[in-house]
């Protein structure tokens, strides 16, 4: 069914992992929330299938923790590229650098770059509600 959605046979068996990891009590919602960051991105990365891209949107989106930054993120780092006027996109490292200044906010001020990054389509849907800025930006790396 998984693959009828368009998944991968290996995304379809990631998320299989974790629904049972889920169902069985490896893994809680409960457990996520009290870890810390760094915690709950190891037992996430604990599923084949889940790297730190894939755990650090998770605990953004599902659990809205404040002040994680997803260095490897493409677009993230082009949004750094652009708004510091930089020569180069900034490798991950760099990303990590410079986002210590933006502790304990990092994922605002990451979701504020990606916005800021979007194509201005103001005039074409000014009568519509703005979308809220999105954690989401394109992977490099996850495995």
């Amino acid at each position: 069914m998984l693959n009828e959605l368009g998944l991968s046979r290996q995304k379809a068996g990631t998320v299989r992992e974790l629904a049972e990891r889920f169902r069985d009590g490896r893994l809680s919602e409960l457990e996520l929330r009290a870890l810390s960051d760094d915690d709950a991105i190891g037992r996430l990365t604990e599923v084949k299938g889940v790297g730190p891209w894939t755990a650090k949107g998770a605990l953004l989106i599902a659990h809205r923790r404040p002040d994680l930054v997803r260095t490897d993120d493409v677009a993230l780092r082009r949004a750094i590229q652009v708004q510091y006027d930089l020569d180069h996109p900034p490798a991950p490292d760099e990303v990590a650098d410079l986002a210590r200044r933006w502790a304990p906010h990092r994922s605002l001020a990451s979701s504020l770059l990606l916005a800021a990054a979007r194509p201005d389509t103001s005039a074409a849907t000014s009568d519509l509600e703005p979308e809220p800025p999105q954690f989401c930006g394109t992977k490099d790396g996850d495995r």
